[in-house]
């Protein structure tokens, strides 16, 4: 069977451009909700302009809490091909503390935590190593440090000892699971910021409420589960979680 392929890269998260209209500064200073509303709005936007009728849509982490609430919002039954949710972030209010420190400082860069200063020091220290360390690069990257706080950040609250989702989409995920029954769980085997453990968790609970939500499991597979075994074992899952959607 063949598939038209599109890849949607969220204006305004990361390094990625604003929406239109907006500056990166006009998306830091968008409420979570907001942000929300933005995105799944932004998606449901794209599929009626490209025309697709029945997606079929695969997204990981913050992303597959975006795709989870704009799946909520905007489709039915009949009019999702099915929902993939990869290293699903967002659903439960805590996550790994120790993996929500190594994200908030070297990745995130939440702004609210006293990790900031020690994050910014990091990034100095490590951003050449990883993307070359000619000088116009390097200095390319000090500039553009400031800016690189990712909008799911405004999603969290990491403290010394504890590190919380203040927006958890469990009960979204459960409407979700009642209304469409397209929709799977895939995780890493060894995923720190969304352990194993939470998905057969939250497949367990739907089960118990006679709702369909399998959980699929990457072996050796981490956060970052689409570079592993060069790609091979994450599609082995979706096709995998495609076969069973098509059977809910």
């Amino acid at each position: 069977k063949h598939f038209d392929l599109h890849c949607l890269d969220l204006p305004g998260f990361g390094r990625t451009t604003p929406p239109v209209g907006m500056t990166r500064q006009d998306v830091e200073d968008l409420s979570a909700t907001q942000i929300v509303e933005m995105y799944s709005e932004f998606i449901e936007r794209y599929c009626l302009t490209s025309g697709i009728t029945q997606p079929l849509v695969v997204a990981h982490s913050a992303g597959a809490y975006y795709t989870m609430m704009w799946a909520c919002t905007y489709r039915n039954a009949s009019t999702l091909g099915g929902v993939f949710l990869v290293s699903l972030a967002g659903s439960l209010p805590t996550f790994n503390c120790w993996a929500a420190h190594i994200a908030v400082t070297f990745v995130l860069g939440v702004p609210q935590t006293y990790f900031r200063s020690l994050g910014r020091l990091g990034a100095f220290i490590f951003q050449p190593l990883i993307y070359g360390s000619s000088i116009r690069r390097y200095w390319m990257l000090v500039q553009a440090s400031p800016h690189l706080m990712s909008v799911a950040s405004k999603f969290t609250r990491t403290t010394l000892f504890s590190a919380i989702w203040l927006y958890p989409g469990l009960l979204h995920l459960l409407r979700a699971c009642t209304t469409h029954s397209k929709i799977a769980l895939i995780i890493g085997e060894h995923d720190v910021l969304a352990s194993s453990l939470e998905a057969q968790l939250l497949s367990d609970l739907a089960a118990t409420l006679k709702l369909s939500l399998p959980c699929f499991s990457v072996p050796g597979g981490g956060h970052a589960i689409f570079h592993h075994d060069q790609g091979r074992s994450i599609v082995s899952a979706i096709t995998s979680a495609h076969a069973a959607v098509q059977d809910a």
